[in-house]
């Protein structure tokens, strides 16, 4: 399932923290660039009494020249960029999507829930596999022994060929 916009909310930012800040989270074996941390106050728009919560920080990640459409990718990237700011920071829960162009302004709030986050921490360590596997060597293994010299063999060793396919002329 895709990481859900939830509805409107009322938002107001109290101070900026970072701009293009590094955030990164061994301990997830994630990392990247979020656009913008503020710490902010918000309440959701159809509140009857617009009670603002207390303040925390939030990730705001800029997407301009796109349509006003919301990405699954983009939501994706922001809910990993609020779970590294949770580990890094301890209080955050939210993000927020802005999209930006020549037309027009829109803001999707982030807030992934626990069995979203698995399913994206599970979607990293594939591709994570995938990537070390890739790093392996490739080619055919040749494994043999080496003479000692006496007839014994006392060593083994092996190696990697390039495997490569030739067609014959016909």
């Amino acid at each position: 399932g895709a990481v859900p916009c939830l509805p409107a909310l009322q938002f107001v930012a109290t101070s900026a923290e970072a701009i293009e800040e590094p955030i990164a989270s061994p301990e997830l074996g994630l990392y990247g660039k979020i656009d913008m941390l503020v710490t902010a106050k918000m309440a959701s728009a159809d509140a009857q009494s617009l009670a603002f919560a207390a303040e925390t920080m939030v990730g705001i990640e800029l997407k301009t020249g796109h349509k006003q459409e919301t990405h699954t990718s983009h939501m994706a990237q922001l809910a990993l960029y609020v779970l590294m700011m949770r580990t890094r920071y301890g209080k955050s829960d939210n993000g927020i999507l802005l999209y930006m162009n020549n037309e027009n302004i829109q803001a999707k709030r982030v807030a992934p829930l626990l069995n979203e986050v698995k399913t994206l921490i599970g979607h990293r360590n594939e591709v994570a596999v995938t990537q070390r596997r890739s790093l392996l060597p490739r080619g055919i293994r040749i494994e043999y022994k080496e003479d000692g010299g006496n007839g014994d063999s006392t060593k083994s060793s092996s190696r990697y060929v390039a495997a490569s396919l030739g067609l014959a002329a016909l």
